[in-house]
């Protein structure tokens, strides 16, 4: 028979172990939620400073677009404004470019389609610059300032 001690040592070692192996599980928990929680802000934060990043480049893209289609505009130059169009239209990441009036007559969109046609457009007449995400894309619309 084994001494009152030695049941007592053995004891107290099973109940420090089940406490460690406790204590060493919930840690692991903690660890990987804490872990995902981390890789979660992390592609967060990446999507942010790219679609900032997007963002800028597709404004600036616009604003040079806008100024180029000024003069053409003016001059009422079909011609120019298809071709300035076309030339986003074929390049890179940009699925279109196109120069509507405020009152929705599409001035231009890159193809030999006829201009001066209504532009089937849901949302209102662009007044002042503007981005928004939609369906993976993003769409910037600026006002052509130019003079009659």
């Amino acid at each position: 028979m084994k001494s009152i001690a030695v049941r007592l040592t053995v004891a107290t070692v099973l109940i420090a172990l089940v406490a460690l192996g406790g204590s060493l599980v919930a840690s692991m928990l903690v660890l990987r939620r804490t872990s995902e929680q981390t890789a979660a802000q992390a592609r967060e934060t990446a999507r942010a400073a790219i679609a900032d990043a997007l963002r800028d480049e597709g404004t600036v893209l616009a604003q040079s677009f806008a100024a180029q289609a000024a003069n053409p505009l003016a001059a009422w130059d079909f011609a120019r404004l298809r071709d300035l169009a076309r030339s986003l239209n074929g390049s890179g990441e940009i699925v279109g470019a196109f120069v509507v009036a405020v009152d929705g007559t599409l001035m231009a969109d890159g193809t030999d389609r006829p201009a001066l046609r209504r532009a089937r457009s849901p949302r209102p007449p662009v007044r002042e610059a503007s981005t928004r995400e939609h369906d993976s894309l993003l769409e910037v619309s600026l006002p052509i300032d130019f003079e009659d």
